[in-house]
């Protein structure tokens, strides 16, 4: 025989036996799994049904499951502890899984997953009461999750890192445990599982840096007040944040710290409905109470003013806003420029750059009648020229109007012969400083809107 021919029958003889080993092995899986058949999370490469049944009833009998938890924590749940049991009865899934494989294919799929989930072939109950027994399900011991948030002011806010805690959702935790066990998973992790209480807010989160951006350009500002002859009060650094409030993500100018914060400012250095001291011509150093002269802030307008200056993160040097301003800062802030009133001598005088410049008798509102005229400080609130005086009982046109007290003001009274005295006893005015036409004419041409009146 050639050496063609002997070839020729080994290569058949080969074939034949590799057919048969082919159609062997596809007769063996019609009845046996694939090769990297995975039901769930059992294996079941070339398993018959009924070898995959006592294998499932083998590891029921010892199944343990195997709970990892956070902090390093492993607890053990046993099948007995749930009543684990087969039940091969309840479903068809591994008989169709077996009857859907194409024996012939083996080969096919012997180099890929054969991955299958069946519906639970055990039965088990009581899995919430087992777990009770566990530290995964016991409240006391948790550590609830802490939300990542922007720290406390030093020098500069940063963020403070979440802290994921303990806690886990019961629900959840029950329903993980149950399908592990359906599967006859060995472990279940419960981070994986996603049964953990999660905090809202973490380090990373787009709104958190952006809150923490927001914060420490707040903080950046910068705010000297200034108050000429007396120290600068100056707003920075800890102070500033004292006035910003962070809650999650939201950072905010508090409005009620920013008042409150004015509200002590104002107090130290406005000076209206203050107390003076005030020497008059005569020489005699008195203490004039009552009145509305003096510096005095608008706490509202400034608190937008400074809440813009945080929220732009300035450095900014500026007088606080006012709803009136004195002559001068400082104990004497009605400076040298002022009216004297002296109500017991009848007598008024005008001091111009500490200069007396014009002095007169004068009548003032008759007390008898209770129209005396009210002691204190004031500021002429405007001038007029020809007004006309109205009252409950009189209407008087007058030439020469400086008011500096509501409707009580300094006027010519070219009705009057006399000044000075006692008039003012029996038939002073109705609270007005009535001056001689003349000299009410000079008041009006040097005196300006602002300067203060001592009446005492």
């Amino acid at each position: 025989m050639s050496k063609g021919k002997k070839l020729g029958i080994l290569i058949l003889a080969i074939v034949i036996v590799l057919a048969i080993v082919y159609i062997a092995l596809s007769v063996f899986f019609t009845k046996h799994y694939f090769i990297g058949t995975v039901i769930g999370d059992i294996k079941c490469s070339g398993k018959s049904l009924e070898g995959l049944q006592e294998t499932i009833t083998r590891t029921i009998d010892e199944y343990k499951l195997t709970i990892n938890e956070r902090e390093g924590v492993t607890e053990t749940l046993e099948g007995k502890s749930i009543n684990l049991a087969p039940d091969f009865e309840a479903n068809n899934d591994l008989q169709e899984i077996l009857d859907n494989q194409n024996g012939f294919a083996w080969l096919f799929n012997t180099f890929r997953d054969n991955v299958y989930q069946a519906d639970t072939v055990v039965t088990f109950d009581g899995v919430e009461e087992a777990l009770a027994s566990l530290d995964c399900a016991d409240e006391s011991k948790y550590k609830e999750p802490v939300d990542a948030h922007i720290s406390d002011y030093d020098n500069g806010y940063s963020i403070v890192e979440e802290e994921l805690g303990t806690t886990v959702d019961k629900e959840k935790l029950v329903k993980a445990v149950e399908g592990a066990v359906s599967n006859l998973s060995d472990t279940l992790d419960l981070d994986t599982a996603g049964v953990y209480v999660e905090p809202k807010l973490y380090s990373d989160s787009e709104e958190l840096v952006s809150a923490l951006e927001t914060a420490n350009k707040y903080a950046k500002a910068k705010v000297t007040y200034t108050f000429p002859g007396t120290d600068s009060v100056v707003l920075e650094g800890a102070d500033v944040a004292a006035l910003i409030t962070i809650d999650g993500t939201d950072v905010t100018v508090d409005q009620d710290k920013v008042t409150e914060w004015l509200r002590g400012l104002s107090h130290d250095h406005n000076t209206i409905f203050s107390t003076r001291e005030f020497t008059t011509t005569a020489g005699k150093t008195i203490e004039v109470s009552g009145g509305d002269y003096g510096w005095w802030m608008n706490n509202a307008k400034e608190r937008e003013l400074l809440t813009e200056n945080i929220k732009n993160g300035e450095t900014v040097e500026k007088e606080p806003e006012y709803y009136q301003r004195a002559a001068v800062y400082g104990d004497n802030d009605y400076g040298n420029t002022y009216v004297e009133v002296d109500l017991k001598n009848q007598h008024m005088y005008f001091y111009k750059s500490g200069s007396l410049v014009l002095e007169s008798d004068c009548v003032t509102g008759n007390p008898n009648r209770g129209n005396g005229t009210p002691k204190g400080t004031y500021g002429i609130t405007y001038k007029e020229r020809e007004a006309t005086l109205v009252g409950e009982d009189y209407e008087t046109p007058v030439e020469y109007w400086m008011p500096f007290n509501g409707n009580i003001g300094l006027h010519d009274a070219s009705w009057r012969n006399e000044f000075g005295g006692n008039i003012y006893k029996e038939s002073g005015s109705h609270g007005c400083v009535n001056l001689p036409p003349s000299v009410a004419k000079q008041l009006y041409e040097v005196i300006s809107k602002g300067d203060p009146v001592f009446v005492y």
